[in-house]
C-alpha cells in the first residue's frame, strides 16, 4: 500500500539551470517556469502540502552549491528527500563517467564544471543523511543514462543495482534528448508531471504512487510521440506516493451496524395465502433462471446451490510494476523462493523435494531453486504450457534479487538475475500456497513480453471472491520485458490453499511468461 510521505518531515530541492555562458549550450527559458510551477503544486495542501520552507528552489552558479544543498537538506529530512533537476544533461563517454548535470558554465568540453550524477548518489548515501528514502527526478537529455548502460558504440559505467533507498524517475531513456519547445512555458516532461500531480488520475487509488505516476507519464508522452520516461528503484515504487489523487472519491458508505442488525432481526413476515405463495414460487423460479449465467433456455433451475462463503475468509490482491533489487530474506519473513538461479560457474544446481502437508504442494525434480533454509511453505510451480520451461540468466534485465539465510548450496547471493520462463501455446505457471486462520501476504514476481497475460488468484475453499487481472504489451513499447509484482493478502478459517496462476493468453510473436521469485509473510 502506498504511503504519502509526511510533509513536515520531508524536504525538496528543486534545481534548475536556464542560462548558459559556453558556446553550443542553448538557454532553456522554460526551466525557470518549471521550478516555480512544480513548487506551487507540491506545496498545495490538496496535492502534498509541503511547507514553504521545506521546498527550496536553487539556481546554482556551480556544482558545489548543488552538492552542498543536498548534504544540508538530507540531514534535515527524516522521511523523504526529493531532488529535481531541469537543464542540460551531458555525457562523458570518453572517460566512462556517465551522466553529468550541466551548470551555467558547463559544456561537453568542460565537464568538470558540471555535477556528476554519481556524486549526487554519494551525497544521498552519506551516513549523516537522515532521510529514509530519496526520490530523484531528472528532466534533462540522456537522463536515463543515470542508471548506466550502452550509448551508441560507447559504453557507460557498468549498470549496477539502483542505490539503496533511491528512486529515480527520468524524462528520457539513456539515448534520448529531452524536449523544451520554444514558446512553451514548461518543458515537455515537467508539463506532464505537473499536470498529473495537479489533476490526479481517474482510478480507485487515494494516492499517486510512483508506479502509477510513471505509467501515466509514459502513456501521455508516448501518445504525443515524445520521449520515453524511465523509472528505477531499489524498492517497490507502488509503496511510495508523491501526491494525493485529486480524482479519488471515497466509496459510498455501507449500512450502519444498527441497519445491519435490523435487517438480520427484523419482524417475521406473515405467512402468505396459498395463491400468493404460488406466485412467489413462480417468481423465484423465474429469478433464478434470469440470474444463473449457466442456465439454458427452458432448463430447470435445478442442481446444487452455491455453498455459503466461509466465515473469516479473506482475499485481496493488487498488481504493480517493480525495478531494482529485491531483498527476499527481508521481505519473506515466513518463506521465500527464487526460481532459476544459475551460479556463475553454471555447474551447481540445487534440487528440492517435499513441501507442505498438502499433496498438491509436493512437487519434485525442480532444479535451480533457492529457498529460505528453515522453511518450505511456498509450493513449487507447475508449468501449464505445452513446451518445457527453461532457465535463463537474464543479465540485462533491470531487476535482481538478493538473500541471506538460504538453503545450501546457495546460502547467500546478491544481484541474481536468473529466471525460469516458458513460451508457446498456453504458457504459464501455477503455484499453491497454504492458507490458515492468520492473515498472510504473498508476493509473486514475474515478467512477460510480446503478448497478453492473465493473472488469477483464488482460495480453494471458495470463501472469498477470486481475483483476476489482464495486461497486454500491445499498448507499450515493442520488444520490451514488463516486470510485475502481484500482492495477495489472504486467510481462511480452516487450512486450505491459495492458488495463483499466470498464463499467456495471446502471443504477439516471441511471447513468453517468466517466473522470478516469491515471498510470504
Amino acid at each position: 500500500m502506498a504511503v504519502l510521505p509526511d510533509p513536515a518531515s520531508s524536504r525538496c530541492l528543486l534545481v534548475g539551470v536556464s542560462a548558459y555562458s559556453e558556446e553550443g549550450m542553448d538557454d532553456l527559458p522554460a526551466v525557470a517556469n518549471n521550478l516555480e510551477k512544480l513548487r506551487a503544486v507540491l506545496m498545495d495542501p490538496e496535492v502534498w502540502g509541503l511547507p514553504e520552507q521545506h521546498c527550496v528552489i536553487l539556481r546554482p552558479a556551480g556544482a558545489e552549491e548543488v552538492l552542498d544543498a543536498v548534504h544540508s537538506l538530507t540531514k534535515r529530512a527524516e522521511d523523504t528527500f526529493v531532488l529535481y533537476y531541469a537543464g542540460h544533461g551531458l555525457l562523458d563517454l570518453e572517460h566512462g563517467k556517465g551522466l553529468h548535470l550541466a551548470m551555467p558554465r558547463s559544456s561537453p568540453d568542460l565537464l568538470h564544471r558540471a555535477v556528476r550524477y554519481k556524486s549526487v548518489v554519494d551525497a544521498l548515501q552519506d551516513p549523516r543523511s537522515r532521510a529514509r528514502r530519496n526520490l530523484v527526478i531528472l528532466d534533462c537529455c540522456y537522463s536515463g543514462a543515470a542508471s548506466g548502460g550502452r550509448m551508441g558504440r560507447k559504453r557507460l559505467p557498468p549498470e549496477e543495482p539502483p542505490a539503496e533507498g533511491v528512486f529515480l524517475l527520468t524524462a528520457t531513456k539513456r539515448n534520448e534528448q529531452a524536449k523544451a519547445p520554444q514558446g512553451q512555458p514548461l518543458t515537455d516532461f515537467t508539463a506532464e508531471l505537473v499536470s498529473v500531480l495537479w489533476e490526479g488520475i481517474a482510478n480507485d487509488r487515494r494516492y499517486l504512487d510512483l508506479d502509477t505516476l510513471y505509467r501515466e507519464l509514459y502513456g501521455r508522452m508516448r501518445q504525443r510521440n515524445r520521449t520515453s520516461p524511465q523509472l528505477s528503484s531499489s524498492g517497490l515504487p507502488a509503496e511510495l506516493a508523491l501526491a494525493r489523487n485529486r480524482q479519488y472519491r471515497e466509496p459510498p458508505p455501507g449500512p450502519s451496524a444498527a441497519e445491519r442488525t435490523a435487517a438480520a432481526t427484523g419482524p417475521r413476515p406473515r405467512r402468505p395465502t396459498r395463491g400468493l405463495a404460488a406466485a412467489v414460487t413462480v417468481l423465484a423460479a423465474v429469478t433464478v433462471l434470469a440470474l444463473d449465467p449457466f442456465a439454458g433456455g427452458g432448463s430447470k433451475a435445478g442442481g446444487k446451490s452455491a455453498s455459503p462463503p466461509a466465515a473469516g475468509s479473506l482475499l485481496r490482491a493488487s498488481a504493480s510494476g517493480f525495478t531494482g533489487n529485491v531483498d527476499l530474506s527481508r521481505e519473506g519473513r515466513t518463506d521465500w523462493v527464487q526460481w532459476g538461479y544459475l551460479p556463475k560457474d553454471r555447474g551447481v544446481t540445487a534440487e528440492f523435494t517435499g513441501g507442505p502437508a498438502e499433496s498438491e504442494c509436493r512437487q519434485t525434480n525442480i532444479t535451480c531453486v533457492t529457498r529460505r533454509a528453515d522453511a518450505f511453505v511456498i509450493g513449487d510451480f507447475t508449468a501449464l504450457g505445452t513446451e518445457p520451461p527453461f532457465r535463463l540468466h537474464a543479465s540485462r534485465q533491470p531487476v535482481s534479487f538478493s538473500w541471506t539465510g538460504g538453503a545450501a548450496p546457495h546460502e547467500s547471493a546478491t544481484g541474481v538475475r536468473s529466471v525460469v520462463y516458458q513460451g508457446g501455446p498456453g504458457a504459464g505457471f501455477r503455484i499453491l500456497v497454504p492458507s490458515k486462520d492468520t492473515t498472510r501476504v504473498f508476493r509473486l514476481y514475474v515478467s512477460y513480453r510480446q503478448g497478453s497475460i492473465r493473472f488469477s488468484a483464488s482460495l480453494r475453499n471458495g470463501g472469498a471472491p477470486a481475483y483476476s487481472a489482464s495486461a497486454d504489451t500491445a499498448s507499450g513499447p515493442p520488444n520490451e520485458n514488463y516486470f510485475r509484482v502481484y500482492e495477495m493478502t489472504f486467510r481462511t478459517p480452516e487450512p486450505s490453499l491459495l492458488e495463483v496462476a499466470i498464463t499467456l493468453e495471446s502471443n504477439h510473436g516471441g511471447g513468453n511468461v517468466t517466473l522470478m521469485a516469491a515471498t510470504l509473510q
